[in-house]
């Protein structure tokens, strides 16, 4: 107990570094890509960091796998370094006992993960797509250029005189929207933005105007006097299909028969599996000399972590395209790794034991 402990210990500080290394990483990339959108206009500079949290909520999933495989590798690498494996192993414990004492770590790692790609990660998929959307919308009104003719909404044109301090009210407002029939010309004396319904729909809701609707070249136009009128813009953003099917809720992708979700399903399925199956990987591969040190097999590590990635991006893209079975799907790229990593347990713990050697026996200390 006092060795497991230990190892729980060395590995969760490590685990703690490492993860946090990662997602530094991984905000600054995202902080970077929204900034460059923020300063195209695309987005208002205030959703910058929520988005960067939406983000990294969503990819904590895919990080935690990798941080914990790290982890084990660096911190049974020091062990190795420091011959407190050596010690451990004349003790009796070999690298099966080790390989059992990381596993209740591993456990708990595979129940965080299961629940955060199953449950979470679905409604924060959901969260980053509207607000992303309700974002892109109000930043087409807070970049309007008073004084010019902007296009706005697709089909729209709309002139402003002048918008208020708080960037959401426009002052003597000119809109021209474009329809197959007949144009419709609105003038108001003030406009703002509201967002309605589920699918991103967006309107300009204009004050005290009129509107003049009918087919340009015509005498058949129409003149209507409103204290309130609202025209319907095109929707801000289409989503794609990989970001629809994040937010699809897991038992939605049971349900369903289409290539699309079973991929998706086994997917977040894959993200626990291989959280255990890198955690089995990493003891007999954290195995170095005392001259090597802690690094030594992290280039390996790396390697095999990515082939392993890249199989599991393969088969899903094959099941998304029906040329996989979805019964099949990315079970034996897991398959492979628990082979790899059984093979290399058995071949380390097939090898016989270090042993005390007594005083004057020989020239070592240890002998294996």
């Amino acid at each position: 107990m006092v060795v497991s402990r230990y190892l729980v210990r060395e590995i969760g500080s490590t685990l703690l570094a490492v993860l946090a290394v990662l997602l530094l990483v991984f905000a600054a990339s995202r902080f970077v890509r929204l900034v460059a959108e923020a300063a195209a206009g695309r987005l208002p500079a205030d959703v910058v960091f929520p988005l960067v949290l939406v983000k990294l909520s969503v990819g904590l999933p895919i990080l935690l796998p990798l941080s914990f495989f790290v982890a084990v590798l660096l911190a049974l690498g020091r062990l190795y370094r420091d011959s407190e494996v050596v010690a451990m192993a004349a003790g009796g414990i070999g690298v099966a006992h080790v390989a059992r004492m990381v596993m209740p770590l591993a456990v708990l790692l595979v129940a965080i993960v299961a629940a955060l790609s199953c449950f979470a990660s679905p409604r924060l998929a959901s969260l980053e797509d509207s607000l992303t959307a309700r974002a892109r919308g109000e930043a087409q009104v807070t970049n309007l250029l008073p004084g010019s003719f902007n296009k706005f909404g697709g089909s729209g044109i709309v002139y402003v005189e002048s918008i208020d301090e708080d960037r959401r009210t426009m002052r003597n407002v000119f809109v021209r929207v474009a329809g197959s029939e007949r144009d419709e010309v609105v003038t108001a004396e003030r406009a703002y933005q509201s967002n309605r319904g589920s699918a991103g729909e967006r309107f300009m809701v204009l004050e005290n105007g009129r509107r003049y609707s009918g087919t340009p070249g015509r005498a058949d136009f129409a003149t209507t006097r409103f204290e309130r009128h609202a025209v319907r813009l095109d929707a801000v953003m289409r989503f794609s299909e990989r970001s629809s099917l994040d937010a699809v809720p897991t038992s939605g992708l049971w349900r369903s028969s289409d290539p699309q979700h079973a991929a998706e399903l086994q997917w977040r399925l894959s993200l626990p599996v291989s959280a255990a199956l890198l955690a089995l990987l990493a003891v007999p591969l954290a195995r170095t000399g005392r001259r090597q040190g802690r690094y030594a097999k992290l280039l390996i590590a790396v390697v095999l972590y990515f082939t392993y990635s890249n199989g599991l991006g393969i088969t899903r893209n094959l099941v998304e395209r029906g040329e996989l079975s979805a019964w099949i799907g990315m079970w034996p790229v897991h398959a492979a790794i628990l082979a790899v990593a059984v093979a290399m347990l058995g071949r380390q713990g097939s090898r016989r034991r270090y042993r005390i050697v007594p005083r004057g026996a020989g020239p070592g200390f240890m002998t294996g």
